[in-house]
């Protein structure tokens, strides 16, 4: 298994796969988990779990919980997420 963290900005609140509640817009750390694949010459790694860490219900400022979410899922929702917010500006 290889971890790799990712962080991730949301600048607006969102809903994933997964999670039943809505996030807020919001700093997250996210650490997929990959496995070594069964190819001998050419090593390489997919994707199993996505691990997200995000703020707890309970609205206390240093209390985090885990969550596995769908890795392509919540990439895309990001994808989303800065096209969405995006100024007329940046979008070019």
């Amino acid at each position: 298994m290889r971890q790799k963290r990712l962080k991730l900005t949301f600048r607006q609140p969102f809903r994933v796969k997964g999670i039943s509640r809505m996030l807020p817009a919001g700093d997250y750390e996210l650490v997929p988990d990959q496995e070594l694949t069964a190819e001998f010459y050419l090593p390489a790694y997919r994707p199993v779990v996505a691990l997200i860490h995000m703020p707890s219900q309970a609205h206390r400022c240093s209390s985090f919980v885990k969550a596995s979410v769908d890795l392509a899922d919540i990439l895309a929702l990001h994808r989303q997420d800065q096209r969405d917010a995006a100024t007329p500006a940046e979008r070019g």
